[in-house]
């Protein structure tokens, strides 16, 4: 109903679903032994000193989707890690942040520094969370791949010694690149990925998502257009978007809200500009066919008005109250993996409103009206 979707409903769509590392084996999530490989990964101890480590491993279990890595470590150089480990944060959007922890942390020790020559800096990393930043990166290989980039600052406390070596507490860095793999209970390689498991989908009569609370919203691919009546005009937005949240399995998508914007009547070629307001009312789809109107507020309706083409003359208010049952709508899946939705189609032919204003104005007699339709496509996935 392209018209009476503007005003947004709760907080439906307001953030994003978290990103996930996940194995993957013939697309069926499977538990896996991680391990990571890098070249070179170096410590910076305060502005000067560093520890180059030429290679190093990070090895994990994923037993589920996880928004967390968690790992043990191996660096031929000089570091003991003393039983802490990296633990890795998924983020959203490819970015991410590093924990250095577990429950037997005591800190990292760098037993010795490799640049400038001939300087030997030793200090400890504490434990510390939150460490920034962390980018993620699926590889298109077969198997599937993750490039986990480490570009972090860090707390450091130096024992200091020599020009360069730093003593005290101060700040420092960890960086290197790892190539991480995945692998079965037979040790066979699958597939590694960090994602969004923002998949909807309807099945068995529910619409269903990979995770729980999903944010769910789409934009208007076929533009969702409104007739109150004929010969009232047909309603047109420039955009229309339906954004809900999904909490669980569920036979019905509700409350559906939308934000909407440039919305018109076109009526012998002119544009007549409609504005409209939500007051409590928003929308309830349901898997069998139908949806609703819904006001949380007795006596609430959407309201939407029909100006003059130069916006200063209102010409028409029509109202559509809260109704069940209205029949014409379907649900299509679409897409595959975490990023699968659903297609809603609107062919909804008996929505009933009341129209208020002149007859010129309205192009119908003032009254109730039940032969409102609307039209148009949205496609619903899960907010990455």
């Amino acid at each position: 109903m392209a018209l009476v979707l503007t005003a947004a409903v709760g907080t439906a769509a307001a953030s994003a679903v978290p990103w996930k590392f996940e194995a993957t084996q013939e697309g069926k999530s499977k538990a896996a032994t991680i391990n990571a490989t890098t070249s070179k990964v170096y410590f910076v101890l305060g502005s000067s000193a560093v520890l180059n480590c030429y290679g190093g491993e990070l090895f994990g279990n994923l037993s589920a989707s996880s928004e967390t890595l968690e790992t043990d470590t191996n660096f031929p150089c000089a570091v003991s890690m003393n039983t802490c480990k990296f633990i890795f944060h998924a983020g959203e959007k490819g970015k991410g942040t590093l924990d250095i922890g577990g429950a037997k942390c005591v800190g990292i020790s760098i037993l010795d520094t490799n640049y400038p020559s001939g300087f030997h800096c030793k200090a400890t990393i504490p434990a510390q969370t939150g460490l920034t930043t962390v980018t993620y990166e699926n590889l298109a290989t077969t198997p599937a791949k993750v490039s986990i980039a480490i570009s972090a600052s860090l707390k450091i406390v130096g024992e200091g010694g020599g020009l360069v070596c730093p003593k005290g507490e101060t700040y420092g860095a960890v960086n290197g690149t790892f190539e991480a793999k995945a692998f079965n209970e037979a040790s066979t390689q699958i597939d590694l990925s960090v994602s969004p498991l923002a998949g909807l989908y309807l099945e068995g009569g529910e619409f269903k998502g990979e995770s729980y609370p999903l944010p769910v919203a789409g934009s208007q691919s076929k533009t969702l257009e409104f007739t109150a009546s004929p010969g009232v005009g047909t309603v047109k937005c420039t955009t229309a978007k339906l954004s809900t949240t999904l909490s669980a399995a569920a036979s019905l998508l509700s409350p559906v809200s939308s934000e909407t914007s440039d919305c018109y009547m076109t009526i012998l070629g002119v544009k007549y500009l409609t504005t409209t307001t939500m007051n409590s009312c928003s929308y309830v789809l349901k898997a069998g066919g139908t949806m609703d109107i819904a006001c949380t507020k007795g006596g609430d309706a959407i309201e939407f008005k029909k100006y003059s083409a130069d916006g200063s003359t209102l010409k028409c208010t029509i109202t559509v109250a809260a109704q069940e049952g209205l029949e014409g709508v379907t649900f299509t899946n679409i897409g595959t993996g975490h990023g699968r939705g659903v297609e809603v189609g609107f062919n909804v032919k008996t929505i009933t409103d009341t129209t208020s204003g002149t007859l010129l104005g309205c192009g119908v007699a003032n009254g109730s009206h039940s032969n409102g339709t609307l039209t148009g496509t949205v496609p619903l996935y899960g907010v990455q």
